[in-house]
């Protein structure tokens, strides 16, 4: 008997060598696709540590950098030094530092934010390596962190916090996902804030000529935050007042009941109708909640006999989905702001998806590629530029322009989008800024502070021409 446990023992041991599992300790990005296609021998390999710290001699920084952090000039010499694509990396001034979060919870949207980041660094030239969070200890990280000037993420706001508390403003930190519009000088967000979304939802209802306008919502704590968002600008707009804020339950689901309490006078209740006919003593409807909860009280508007030819609805990002069309026709007309949408007609967009396409064989692009694009980019500028003259410039991102308002926040003006008969349609932007094409993007800018080595679509415009998006030509 123990000669025959041996020799199970032994067979079994000789089977999991053979399948690998004996083998070095999986990399930290094991599973996620490389950005180069189908080339087997660029496929990242195992480490001997998952948390070894980079060093010249460290195989898996070598292998990030086949995988994922690629240096402009090693596109066509992949079989350079080892120790040169190092030195190269600890440029500070070449590259940039990303942290992501690759275990299963944010797996799917840090590969997401990282096809944006690739597709950018392959576009513009400029070197990264990738840190998994999920696999490093915070000291470790940290540590890591020291050579670059310039860091893309992290997702977690207590991560970052740990960030800014170690390194001050030492480094730039520019986070793709975490929308809290920073005020410190040397931190940016290529997300969309609450405080943004509400903010182009008022700047569109002074457009559209709305004077008087409502708050209709379920009783949610991400819904109270629109609502006091809204409620808290408003009241620096010159024609906006809010005519009544209502709340429903949707676990006793009242929406019918509580939305009559929006009815105005009687205006006459023929006998053939079911409701009588109100006056409607308001012009805007702003709804925030998510395209479910729209998908259902949009159409009481109009079963309740409110005048809906004067009317116009508001939404937040939470409704760019096609299942919104359920709704329809009376969801037809509504508009919101959205986190991203495919505009022939924006040049940064235009270039966005070429370059996805092209870098990261992707044509599908998300919202969460797209922040990570901006995010790259925007990173790219400041290596370039410097933060204080970038503080100073509007950036014309993919998902939008970002800017430090009067307040030094940063701030990010999205896309507006119509509920069309024929599907999402971007309303027309009316600042200047956003018809900007190749060869308009250097009307009266500076001359000295741009290099030789810009690219002709450089998303760079400054405000001494166009102060906080204001509107210089007719």
């Amino acid at each position: 008997m123990p000669a025959l446990r041996l020799i199970t023992l032994l067979t079994i041991a000789a089977l999991l060598m053979l399948s690998g599992c004996a083998g070095p300790a999986k990399s930290t990005f094991e599973g996620i696709s490389t950005t180069f296609g189908d080339t087997d021998d660029q496929t990242i390999q195992g480490q001997r540590h998952p948390r070894h710290r980079a060093a010249v001699d460290d195989r898996y920084l070598w292998d990030s950098l086949q995988g994922y952090a690629m240096p402009f000039s090693l596109q066509q010499d992949m079989e350079m030094d080892p120790g040169r694509a190092i030195e190269a990396y600890h440029d500070s001034f070449r590259s940039l530092a990303v942290v992501l979060d690759f275990s299963p919870a944010y797996f799917s949207a840090s590969r997401e934010i990282l096809r944006g980041i690739t597709a950018s660094a392959h576009e513009r030239g400029f070197s990264l390596i990738v840190y998994n969070s999920a696999s490093m200890e915070e000291e470790e990280l940290l540590d890591s962190l020291r050579p670059y000037a310039v860091v893309i993420g992290p997702l977690q706001p207590s991560l970052l916090e740990k960030m800014r508390a170690r390194f001050g403003q030492r480094k730039v930190f520019i986070t793709p996902t975490i929308a809290h519009n920073p005020q410190q000088p040397a931190e940016y967000s290529t997300g969309l804030s609450v405080r943004d979304e509400v903010s182009a939802v008022i700047k569109q209802m002074e457009d559209d000529g709305i004077f008087r306008y409502i708050v209709f919502r379920p009783g949610e704590p991400m819904t109270a935050e629109y609502a006091n968002a809204i409620k808290q600008q408003a009241q620096y707009s010159r024609y906006l007042t809010l005519f009544r804020e209502r709340i429903y339950s949707k676990q006793l689901n009242n929406q019918s009941r509580v939305i009559r309490e929006f009815l105005g006078e009687l205006v006459e209740h023929q006998t053939r109708e079911k409701f009588a006919t109100y006056t409607t003593d308001f012009d805007g409807v702003f709804l925030p909640m998510d395209f479910l909860d729209a998908i259902v009280v949009a159409p009481l508007f109009p079963f309740f006999n409110f005048d809906m030819d004067h009317l116009k609805v508001y939404g937040t990002s939470y409704w760019h989905d096609q299942k919104i069309y359920e709704a329809a026709p009376h969801i037809h007309g509504a508009r919101f702001p959205t986190l991203y949408i495919s505009d022939n007609r924006w040049i940064s967009d235009v270039i966005f998806r070429r370059s996805l396409q092209e870098y990261s064989h992707s044509d599908q692009p998300s919202w969460l590629s797209a922040q990570g694009y901006d995010a790259a980019t925007l990173g790219h500028l400041l290596l370039l530029y410097g933060v204080s003259k970038a503080n100073e410039a509007c950036f014309l991102g993919v998902t939008g322009v970002m800017f430090r308002d009067e307040e030094q926040r940063f701030v990010k003006r999205p896309a507006m989008v119509e509920v069309a008969r024929g599907g999402f349609r971007v309303l027309e932007r009316t600042s200047p800024v956003y018809r900007a094409t190749p060869e308009t993007l250097f009307i009266n800018l500076p001359e000295d502070i741009f290099p030789e080595a810009l690219v002709p679509h450089e998303p760079l415009l400054y405000q001494e021409e166009f102060p906080h998006l204001r509107r210089h030509y007719p």
